[in-house]
This record gives structure tokens, C-alpha cells and sequence, in this order.
């Protein structure tokens, strides 16, 4: 199965070396973090921002479908 979210697990690993390590940081369960890199567990817009500020990355980067959906509004709002 494809991992929905590689690019999570690439920016935690770059900067924190191990999931657990990052779990620390940011005070979660190391379970959480294992459920949102296997998708398992969905993170709220206000939670994809906290995690990516600590990961030193915007939230597209490691939340590819949080990009799609933001190019979607985009391209949905009306024009005066």
C-alpha cells in the first residue's frame, strides 16, 4: 500500500530523526504520530499548520492534499 503521507515521514525524519523524537516536541503519542504518517488518523487544518511550523515546512509541502484543496478554493472564488 502507498503511503499517503511519504512526505511527512521524510521531513520528520530529516529533522527530528525519529518519529518518537518529534512526538516528544510536539507532546503527542508516539502513536499519533505513526496513525497520521500511515493515514490512518486525519489531522485538522489547525493541527497540519502546527505540525508543519515545527517541521520547518508550509503545510502543502508535507500535506499534499491540503495544497490540492487550497488550489481548489482558489480556483472557486468569484472574481468582482
Amino acid at each position: 500500500m502507498k503511503n499517503p503521507n511519504f512526505l511527512l515521514k521524510i521531513a520528520i525524519l530529516q529533522r527530528f530523526g525519529t518519529q518518537r523524537k518529534f512526538a516528544r516536541k510536539i507532546r503527542v503519542h508516539e502513536s499519533i504520530i505513526s496513525g497520521v504518517v500511515k493515514g490512518r488518523i486525519n489531522l485538522t487544518p489547525e493541527e497540519q499548520e502546527q505540525w508543519a511550523e515545527k517541521l520547518g515546512c508550509t503545510r502543502g509541502e508535507i500535506f499534499p492534499e491540503a495544497a490540492k484543496s487550497e488550489i481548489a478554493l482558489v480556483d472557486c472564488e468569484v472574481q468582482p
